[in-house]
Parts: C-alpha cells; structure tokens; sequence
C-alpha cells in the first residue's frame, strides 16, 4: 500500500467496474481477478465471513436458480433493444410485476444484470453463457447433483472417522443418492438429465484459461520435429470430449502438419460437431491405444478422475503406442501446489474428493505416478495464472 493510497485503489477499482478493460492479457486478467478475491477476503470483517457462508452464496445461487427458471437471462440477450424492461419481461414470463422487480434489483446486486434504470436491464457480460438455454439447463441440473453431494460430504467423513476418502465406490457422491458400489459415471447413467448436464459443463469447462499452446512451445517441440514417415498423426487428444482443444490447436496453427485425432467414448463422438481438420475416433483410454508411433499424445483433465492404480493403466497404454526418442506425451492438469493453493485448484480437489474419492496431485505427486507407469518427466510448464493447468511432457523410457 505504500505506493498507492486506499483512496486511490478504490478509484481505480470502480472503475474497472463501471468499463472492465476488454484486450487485457489473458494471463494478467486471471491474475487481477484472483488477487481481487484475495483482497475481498483480506478487508473482510468476521461478521461479513458469516454473512457470505451462511447468505450471500446461498442467497445468490438461488436467484440465479429462479432467473434459469424463467429463462430472464436469455430473455434478455435476445432483447431487440436494449435495456430490456420489467413491463416485456413481465409479458414474457408472466411472473408478478412486483416479484419480478425484487428478483432483478437483487440479480443487478449481485452483477448478473446492470440495472440501467429503476425498470431497464441489461445482461453482463459475464453472464452470456447462462443466457443459451441448454447450458442454463446444464447448470440447473448439474447444481441440483452437486448440491446433494456437497451436503453429503461431511456426514461421509464423520462416518469414517476422518480418513482420507481413496474409494471411487464410496464416497459423498454414493451416500447422497443412495447408490453404493456404484461410481460417479455409473451414477450419472442414473440421473440423465445431471449426465447430460455435466458432459455440457465440461466441454466449456476451461474457456478462459490458458490453453496447451499458450504454455507449451508447440511449434518448437511439435511442428518443428514432426516426421510424416514415422506417423502421419501429429497430435492425438485422448478423452478429448467434443474436441475443443483440438480445434483451439488447429486454430492458433492452422498449417500445422499431420491428422488431428479426438479419441473418447460413443456417448462424446456421438455428439461432436464435425470439424475441419479433426478426426473422431471412438476410443476407452483404459484399453490398447489405437495410434501408434503419433508425434504426441495429449490428456487433459481426465486423470485426475482416477486413483493412481487406474491411471497407471492409461499412462502405460499410452506408453506401449509411443516411439522412444519421438513421441511426447503431454498431460494438461492442475498441479496442486505445496503452499498457497487459489481456489480453484482447492475447489476441484474438494471435487474430487466428493465425486471420486480422489484428490488433485502435487508435481511431486505427478512425476511419481508417471514413473510408476514406466514414462519419465521430461518438463513441466507450470500455469502462469496460477489458476489454469500446468503442462506435464514425459517420453517413454528406452528400456521399456
């Protein structure tokens, strides 16, 4: 504080408020972001802590709840004019003139909505996602699974006297739907609508963190060592979902040489979108990998799902396709840091806790597991936001 006066700071945070910067770096926005949690949290006083845990998030997610009833998010954006008023929001929805306004003043409150007049909204830009229906269904229904879980989660470990959950099979997840010896895919077989729900989710999942080639020097170590009489497949996204990352790839590298593959099961490809210069493959990452000898093989977000034993599995069959001396492969995961760990790595390890009995891995944790599996480290690419996925590259051990 001793170069800027509390007076100051507050200027400049109202306004950024009022006219957030637009061509911000990605990395600085997520850095600015998190450092303004942390000093929310630092000027917080313990009567604002019990307000916030026992209200404001409650309270929030509710209204938001009620706003993707009403489908107010999408109403809005699709507004031929904007501000959009209580009176056609009124009209559309046929909700009470006088609940509707409660529900918009509080929404405006906590930033879903700028409330332009006493009657007139418009949508924040933060909230645009929410405004497509099927996502905001996504979120309904995914919010409904989660809250169930989250509640069971304490009872689960009271009950087991505070060991650290390592069971996919049992943990919060299975107390709160009653469904043991069933895992969380098993689960989601059972509740259809949260199934769907969750494969949307994770398909925008990551959308404004730092993708593979904002960390990793792809033309360096990929495009510029590419041999077509080796493989013709340059990169080979195992459990790649809908193919996100692979189209983001082709995009910032539009020459780059060789297939693009997207490996996952029926119930991803299925539903894929066709995509110039991908390949769809239908492939379990926990039998044979199909591809051999590609100049790399990547695997985001999908180890940390499993216990060490499953991903050994997986990493060793990824292993067998590799080409020693060639082949990368790159896994794309949250590194959980020994220390000051942000929220969003602590918030998907207290996921992965409740979902899978499993838990975010340190580097320590990472280099141990991928030896186990017959593979070495050969470089890690830690997040610069300290908030997306670092970047593991392992090479297949000679004597393998």
């Amino acid at each position: 504080m001793a170069d800027i006066s509390p007076e100051n700071l507050l200027a400049a945070l109202e306004a950024i408020a009022v006219a957030p910067p637009t061509d911000i770096d990605t990395d600085l926005r997520v850095k600015l972001y998190e450092a303004s949690k942390k000093a929310s949290l630092a000027l917080e006083q313990p009567t604002e802590t019990v307000i916030r845990l026992l209200l404001s998030h409650p309270v929030e997610r509710t209204l938001v709840k009620i706003a993707l009833d009403l489908e107010l998010f999408s109403k809005i954006a699709k507004a031929d004019t904007a501000p959009h008023s209580l009176a056609s929001l009124v009209e559309s929805t046929g909700a009470d003139s006088l609940l509707l306004k409660r529900i918009m003043s509080s929404l405006a409150a906590f930033g879903a909505v700028k409330q332009v007049s006493s009657e007139s909204y418009t949508l924040a830009p933060s909230y645009l996602s929410l405004a497509k229906p099927d996502f905001g269904r996504a979120v309904l229904n995914c919010s409904e699974f989660l809250d169930a879980t989250y509640q069971a989660l304490p009872g689960l470990l009271r009950s087991n006297n505070y060991q650290n959950p390592t069971d996919p099979k049992n943990t919060a997840v299975q107390r709160a739907f009653d469904r043991p010896d069933t895992d969380l895919i098993g689960i989601l077989m059972q509740n259809p609508k949260a199934g769907q729900g969750f494969g949307m989710l994770m398909s925008s999942w990551g959308e404004g963190h730092a993708m593979l080639q904002h960390l990793y020097p792809v033309t360096e170590k990929l495009v510029d060592t590419f041999e077509e009489n080796i493989s013709p497949v340059m990169f080979v996204d195992v459990g790649g979902g809908y193919g996100q990352r692979a189209m983001a790839l082709k995009k910032d590298f539009p020459q780059i040489p060789g297939k693009i593959i997207v490996q996952d099961l029926p119930s991803s490809i299925d539903r894929a979108p066709p995509a110039e210069g991908l390949e769809f493959q239908v492939h379990d990452f926990f039998t044979e990998q199909p591809i051999k000898e590609a100049k790399s093989y990547y695997i985001r977000q999908c180890l940390h799902n499993w216990p060490d034993d499953e991903c050994v599995k997986v990493l060793r069959h990824l292993g067998d396709a590799m080409k020693p001396e060639y082949s990368v492969l790159l896994i794309h995961e949250q590194i959980m840091p020994e220390k000051g760990a942000g929220q969003w790595v602590s918030i998907q390890d207290v996921n992965m806790m409740a979902l899978c009995g499993v838990a975010e891995r340190s580097e320590q944790t990472w280099r141990d597991l991928i030896e186990k599996a017959g593979l070495m480290v050969t470089k890690v690419y830690l997040s610069r936001d300290g908030v997306s996925e670092s970047v593991i590259e392992a090479a297949k051990v000679l004597s393998r």
